[in-house]
Formats: C-alpha cells, sequence, structure tokens
C-alpha cells in the first residue's frame, strides 16, 4: 500500500518575508513522519557549542518553542553569561550575545530573570533545572525593548534547528505568524540587532 507523505519545506532567504510566509505545504506521508526540507540554508554552520566563543545564543524568543536539546542549551548557556558577567570567568566578556544585558543598569539582575524564566519553562515539561543557581532578585523594573527583525531573524534560525533536531515541532511551529518572547523583553520596531552575528 503507497502511503502519502507530508514533505514541508521551509525557504529561508534574505526577502524579509517572514519564515511562515515562506513554508509550503505537499501533501503526503511516510511512517508516520513529515519530510522537513530546507532550502537556503546549506551552507550555513548550525554548530551550537559553547566551547567556541561566537556560538553563545541567548534567545529573544520565548523558551517554549525550544526542543529539549535547545532548552538545556540554552539554560546551560545562560548560566555562562551570568557567571561572565559576576566575574567569574575569563572567557566570553565581550560576547556580543551579552551587551543588551550589560546595558541594563543591573546586569545580572537582568539574567537572573532571564534564567528564571527558563527554569519555569524546564518545570512545565518536567525537568528539574536546579533553582539554586539563580540569585534571588527582584523583578526588573520594564522589559527590555528587542528589535521586530531581531525576532525574526532568530525564528527564521531556530526554524532551521528544529528542522534537523525536530522536524515535528518544527512542523507544528510553522504555522506561527507571530512568534512570543522571553518575558524579558518586548518587541519594538526595528532590525537585526547590531551585536548579532549572522
Amino acid at each position: 500500500m503507497h502511503m502519502q507523505k507530508e514533505r514541508i519545506d521551509i525557504v529561508v532567504s534574505n526577502t524579509g518575508e517572514k519564515p511562515a510566509n515562506r513554508v509550503r505545504r505537499q501533501c503526503s506521508m511516510s511512517r508516520g513522519r513529515p519530510q522537513v526540507v530546507i532550502r537556503g540554508a546549506e551552507n550555513r554552520d548550525e554548530t551550537t557549542n559553547t566551547q567556541r566563543e561566537g556560538k553563545m545564543r541567548i534567545w529573544s524568543l520565548h523558551p517554549k518553542y525550544l526542543d529539549a536539546k535547545g532548552l538545556v542549551a540554552l539554560w546551560r548557556e545562560a548560566l555562562l553569561a551570568l557567571k561572565v558577567l559576576q566575574g567569574g570567568t575569563r572567557g566570553y566578556r565581550n560576547h556580543p550575545q551579552l551587551q543588551r544585558f550589560r546595558e541594563q543598569l543591573d546586569p545580572v539582575r537582568a539574567v537572573a530573570l532571564y534564567l528564571r524564566e527558563v527554569r519555569q519553562e524546564a518545570l512545565a515539561r518536567g525537568y528539574r533545572f536546579d533553582a539554586e543557581k539563580i540569585p534571588d532578585v527582584a523583578a526588573h523594573p520594564e522589559p527590555i525593548p528587542v528589535a521586530s527583525g531581531q525576532v525574526e531573524y532568530e525564528w527564521e534560525h531556530l526554524l532551521r534547528k528544529l528542522a534537523r533536531r525536530d522536524p515535528d515541532r518544527a512542523v507544528r511551529h510553522a504555522a506561527v505568524m507571530t512568534p512570543e518572547v522571553h518575558p524579558l523583553f518586548r518587541i519594538v520596531p526595528g532590525p537585526v540587532a547590531g551585536w548579532e552575528r549572522p
């Protein structure tokens, strides 16, 4: 019996069009799992090794969109960011992903609040992230602005990662037109951040 296969093409481009608008579905099903094909990202390095400075990723996106591997990686990398801002390590001091946190009146508090939300997402999934690693801080006075262009860039970047690591999750997210951001941030009009390294 020939079974149909669902093919999801995630087309990556620099046209400015939202990622969800570049997703094309073609009917079919094979072994109950959709086939996810990524176009336009063949030459992009998707390595996420924090041992290579420049690959740290502190997502602006809400952590609920991450797969298990991505959520664990975010926890570890945000903890590393906290350690850097506390002066606990000499590495990563000038990492561009830390710039927006350094711009806050209390960078340590900002990262601690970021970690708090990541842990909440982990708890919702049944994971056990150690709360003792997060400093006890007061709430942030107001959300940190993040440009809409940065959010779109990160969303496209995440979809590519999920297409490789968790195709089912990538398919579910493909219909999201405007992704939510981490509660520490608020979206404002603007391009990709200057500290981002595409």
